[in-house]
């Protein structure tokens, strides 16, 4: 069988995030600010919940606007501390990373033939 493989593949690099991990792992004391790398200690209750999640089916991706119960969770955190409302239907989106996060707010700033321009 041979497989013939996409010329626009050779093409393909590597993004700057990836591209400055590599970078910084060059210097024994680097500090990565290209990516949410995080080198603190978990809290300890942490794993144990994590494994619990996986065990109970937790284990999928969300829906593209987070999980219901923790939207209504941030809406009343907003409320007693922060003493603004939000609804959380409509006006709270939990994403499952930054790049999410980013396109939902340049969508949501975009009006009509707006153009939006990523380099």
């Amino acid at each position: 069988m041979n497989i013939q493989y996409n010329q626009d593949i050779q093409d393909l690099k590597q993004s700057d995030i990836r591209r400055m991990t590599l970078e910084c792992n060059k210097y024994p004391d680097g500090i990565n600010l290209s990516q949410g790398v995080c080198d603190m200690p978990l809290p300890p209750i942490l794993p144990e919940k994590v494994n619990q999640a996986i065990n109970e089916g937790h284990n999928t991706y969300t829906r593209y606007d987070g999980i219901p119960e923790l939207r209504e969770q941030v809406s009343s955190k907003m409320t007693s501390f922060n003493q603004v409302s939000y609804d959380p239907d409509n006006e709270i989106a939990i994403t499952s990373g930054t790049s999410a996060a980013f396109f939902l707010t340049l969508f949501a700033l975009k009006s009509g033939d707006d153009e939006i321009i990523l380099f």
